[in-house]
Protein backbone atom coordinates (compact mmCIF):
# COMPACT_ATOMS: atom_id res chain seq x y z
CA UNK A 1 0.00 0.00 0.00
CA UNK A 2 1.00 3.40 -0.80
CA UNK A 3 0.60 6.02 1.67
CA UNK A 4 2.09 9.93 2.01
CA UNK A 5 2.58 11.31 5.46
CA UNK A 6 2.99 15.04 6.30
CA UNK A 7 5.86 16.16 8.72
CA UNK A 8 6.96 19.59 8.94
CA UNK A 9 4.88 21.08 5.95
CA UNK A 10 6.72 18.42 4.18
CA UNK A 11 4.66 15.01 2.53
CA UNK A 12 6.89 11.94 2.65
CA UNK A 13 5.93 9.04 0.48
CA UNK A 14 5.95 5.82 1.55
CA UNK A 15 5.27 1.96 0.73
CA UNK A 16 3.99 -0.31 3.53
CA UNK A 17 3.97 -4.19 2.99
CA UNK A 18 2.24 -7.04 5.55
CA UNK A 19 0.60 -4.10 7.75
CA UNK A 20 -0.59 -6.92 10.34
CA UNK A 21 2.60 -8.62 10.93
CA UNK A 22 3.93 -7.67 14.56
CA UNK A 23 7.38 -6.46 13.74
CA UNK A 24 7.98 -3.70 11.32
CA UNK A 25 11.37 -2.93 9.00
CA UNK A 26 12.18 0.80 7.91
CA UNK A 27 14.25 1.08 4.94
CA UNK A 28 15.60 4.10 4.13
CA UNK A 29 17.54 4.82 0.48
CA UNK A 30 20.61 6.29 0.15
CA UNK A 31 21.33 9.50 -1.70
CA UNK A 32 19.85 10.46 -5.11
CA UNK A 33 17.80 7.06 -5.11
CA UNK A 34 14.01 6.11 -3.99
CA UNK A 35 12.15 3.84 -2.54
CA UNK A 36 11.97 1.80 -5.07
CA UNK A 37 15.68 0.24 -4.55
CA UNK A 38 13.72 -1.68 -1.88
CA UNK A 39 11.48 -3.03 -4.19
CA UNK A 40 12.96 -6.39 -4.71
CA UNK A 41 14.17 -6.57 -1.08
CA UNK A 42 10.87 -6.06 0.46
CA UNK A 43 8.73 -8.63 -2.41
CA UNK A 44 11.63 -11.57 -1.13
CA UNK A 45 9.49 -14.14 0.63
CA UNK A 46 12.03 -13.89 3.27
CA UNK A 47 10.01 -10.95 4.76
CA UNK A 48 6.46 -11.92 4.42
CA UNK A 49 6.64 -12.20 8.36
CA UNK A 50 7.43 -8.75 8.39
CA UNK A 51 5.51 -5.35 8.13
CA UNK A 52 8.11 -3.70 5.55
CA UNK A 53 7.67 0.08 4.82
CA UNK A 54 10.08 2.05 2.42
CA UNK A 55 10.13 6.12 2.24
CA UNK A 56 11.26 8.31 -0.48
CA UNK A 57 13.23 10.89 1.74
CA UNK A 58 12.51 14.83 0.98
CA UNK A 59 13.22 15.72 -2.19
CA UNK A 60 13.44 12.36 -3.78
CA UNK A 61 11.65 9.76 -5.70
CA UNK A 62 7.51 11.10 -5.17
CA UNK A 63 8.41 13.25 -1.62
CA UNK A 64 7.87 17.00 -1.64
CA UNK A 65 10.82 19.02 -0.58
CA UNK A 66 12.01 20.08 2.98
CA UNK A 67 10.95 23.22 3.84
CA UNK A 68 13.73 23.72 6.75
CA UNK A 69 17.56 24.08 5.49
CA UNK A 70 18.96 20.91 4.23
CA UNK A 71 21.24 19.52 6.96
CA UNK A 72 21.75 15.85 8.31
CA UNK A 73 19.90 16.86 11.73
CA UNK A 74 16.90 18.30 10.03
CA UNK A 75 16.54 15.37 7.66
CA UNK A 76 17.22 13.25 10.78
CA UNK A 77 14.50 14.89 12.64
CA UNK A 78 12.24 14.77 10.06
CA UNK A 79 12.97 11.10 9.63
CA UNK A 80 13.06 9.97 13.17
CA UNK A 81 9.16 11.93 13.46
CA UNK A 82 8.03 9.70 10.27
CA UNK A 83 9.34 6.58 11.97
CA UNK A 84 7.88 7.66 15.48
CA UNK A 85 3.86 8.52 13.20
CA UNK A 86 4.13 5.07 11.25
CA UNK A 87 5.77 2.81 14.10
CA UNK A 88 3.62 0.84 16.49
CA UNK A 89 3.74 -0.95 20.38
CA UNK A 90 5.71 -3.67 18.68
CA UNK A 91 9.05 -4.31 17.87
CA UNK A 92 10.78 -2.69 15.10
CA UNK A 93 14.13 -2.73 13.28
CA UNK A 94 15.79 0.79 11.06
Amino acid sequence: MDGVIRINQTNLCYTERHPTADTTIFFFHGNSSSRHTWKKIVENNCLRDYRTVTFDLPAHGESGAMTTSYSLFNLGAIMAEAVSKLARARPMIL
